[in-house]
């Protein structure tokens, strides 16, 4: 009986939730959509300029590091974007049609592809993370050569 109740209210949230999306007017919908994409962005771009600018007390060395792990905190990010946009226009099109069996297999499928791609990135980055931190490195070191030597490079 219970399992027969909690069917019935997802059944009205969704409903709930299909009116929200086709009647609220254009404007408030995607603001009211967009905010926590717009505030999680803000925050960890927060973090991170924070975190530079502690860590950059450390030496080169150190705000290298930090942003080489910005630009990787990127590349998943972008990941779990491109899954996101590219299931929300799905789901609206299906929406629209009122298939919500699709809707449903559209959700998850991104949800899963998106923790898949996350997963093959970390495998990746540790399969070759000696040769990426040399490349790393050796940048590093060049850009240290650079500043004391500045003739050095123009030969």
């Amino acid at each position: 009986m219970d399992r027969q109740h909690k069917q019935k209210n997802m059944g009205k949230n969704s409903h709930d939730q299909f009116r929200k999306m086709t009647e609220t007017p254009i404007s408030g919908l995607i603001l009211s959509l967009a905010a926590p994409t717009i505030v999680s962005m803000m925050v960890t771009n927060l973090y991170n300029t924070a975190d530079t600018w502690f860590v950059s007390r450390e030496g080169t060395s150190a705000s290298g590091a930090v942003s080489v792990v910005f630009s990787l905190m990127a590349i998943y990010q972008a990941f779990g974007f491109m899954f996101g946009h590219g299931a929300g226009s799905n789901i609206s099109r299906k929406l629209g049609e009122k298939r919500e069996d699709l809707v449903k297999t559209y959700a998850s499928t991104s949800l899963f592809l998106s923790l898949a791609c996350g997963a093959a990135v970390s495998v990746l980055g540790l399969l070759f993370m000696n040769p990426l931190l040399r490349q790393c490195a050796d940048c590093l070191i060049s850009a240290e050569h650079s500043k004391k030597n500045p003739e050095a490079d123009q030969l």
